[in-house]
């Protein structure tokens, strides 16, 4: 797992989109006490894109049930705009709902993660983590474990790749 520096993280701007106040200042604490350089606020995802036309962010954590417009359809207009830059914004889906089926939705939707209420600070750290690396932005450390507990968890990892790629090479 990579751990981002406080230069790192300063550098990360958010938006909080959510219908419920509280939410939004929990969210805001967690954010700026991981040492994020700016968090912007909006109430529902009409907000939320309009905020963004304004000033663009690094990520976006958006609930996924708002009134009147619902962080699922504002995921949608997001993937949808015409400024790619805009388009490929991060978005952290997290709603009190933890079904399969609404994770789905939001991933089919173009969301790059989904979280369960109540959101904490290690988890939403994880995700933000996860994207950067996922889009080259971080590299993830590696821990180097000791030989022997190495040497029974990673070459088991190692063997059933290769006969996979051996299987799907025969097929």
């Amino acid at each position: 797992m990579t751990v981002l520096s406080r230069e790192e993280w300063g550098s990360l701007s958010f938006l909080v989109a959510d219908d419920t106040g509280v939410i939004r200042a929990m969210m805001e604490m967690m954010l700026l006490a991981l040492g994020a350089g700016s968090v912007a606020m909006a109430a529902d995802g009409q907000e939320a894109m309009d905020e963004l036309q304004r000033n663009p962010v690094d990520f976006v954590i958006s609930d996924l049930n708002m009134t009147p417009v619902s962080g699922l359809e504002f995921l949608r207009s997001l993937r949808s705009a015409d400024d790619l830059a805009l388009a490929r914004t991060p978005v952290v889906v997290i709603s009190g709902y933890g079904e399969l089926e609404v994770k789905d939705q939001v991933l089919a939707a173009g969301g790059n993660a989904f979280m369960t209420k109540p959101v904490k600070p290690g988890g939403i750290e994880t995700r933000i983590v996860e994207i950067l690396a996922a889009q080259g932005r971080a590299t993830p450390a590696i821990e180097v474990p000791s030989a022997k507990v190495a040497s029974a968890k990673v070459l088991p990892a190692q063997i059933a790749a290769s006969e996979a790629t051996l299987l799907a090479d025969r097929a």
